[in-house]
């Protein structure tokens, strides 16, 4: 604000747009709001009016300091946050550094594994995977009595299936419709992901066909929890609202 108000100052027609501005609004503008401020000191010690346009040149500035205080990627600003004192918010900001610091090593370690290590880290996500695959098909077939569960196991991997077979109609209106739900992990191959997919019917419409798949240098196990969650809840939904 100085620098702004020598330049003002060291300028001819400085006294003269002092007069004219009267009030601080100019004749033409009378619908502008006035600044919050009606004086800006100089450094020879007078005082003048500022017109509209660098009025509000200033408030851009100020406003533009007031966005500088916001956390571009958390979208907090940490001069507003109620209801917490400095000791808890400096404990989340070392929180929160600790939990980067960790995520970065571990991307590290994963950066550096040979190829039997990246198998083994394969075979250590796919046995958590099945388990949670299991505990969310098994918790469907509870809410849907007739679904029946297995586990799958074949050369194209690893996961779990819900099949049900039900028949609808009568006499010779009656006709077979066969439902289900099934998640596979595939197997270790030279690519080095983990890919699961997911494939699911109801009365006999295919109404799910999923795939997501991650580099085994970058694996994060829970966003594959995730999918499963909302890949069976959706199922789920579908189900329900088709019975």
């Amino acid at each position: 604000m100085r620098a702004i108000s020598e330049r003002l100052c060291s300028r001819s027609s400085w006294s003269m747009r002092a007069k004219s501005c009267g009030n601080g609004v100019n004749s033409g503008a009378s619908s502008i709001r006035r600044p919050y401020v009606k004086y800006i000191p100089c450094r020879a010690g007078n005082t003048g009016w500022l017109s509209t346009s660098e009025w509000l040149i200033l408030d851009v500035s100020h406003q533009n300091r007031q966005n500088l205080a916001v956390d571009p990627e958390s979208g907090r600003h940490p001069l507003k946050e109620t209801g917490m004192d400095f000791s808890t918010r400096l404990n989340k900001a070392v929180e929160r550094g600790r939990q980067h610091r960790a995520a970065a090593d571990r991307q590290q370690e994963l950066s550096q594994l040979t190829e039997e290590e990246l198998r083994t880290l394969h075979a250590q996500a796919r046995v958590d995977l099945s388990d949670h695959i299991d505990l969310c098909l098994k918790q469907v077939a509870d809410q849907f009595p007739g679904f029946e569960f297995q586990s799958v196991i074949n050369p194209d991997g690893f996961g779990g299936r819900l099949m049900r077979d039900s028949l609808r109609g009568r006499g010779r209106d009656m006709s077979r419709q066969y439902s289900h739900l099934e998640l596979i992990i595939r197997s270790y191959s030279s690519a080095h992901v983990l890919e699961i997919t997911a494939r699911g019917a109801i009365a006999n419409k295919e109404v799910i066909q999923r795939s997501q798949y991650q580099n085994l240098r970058e694996l994060d196990l829970d966003t594959f929890r995730h999918l499963v969650d909302q890949w069976v809840l959706e199922y789920a939904e579908k189900y329900a609202s088709q019975g």
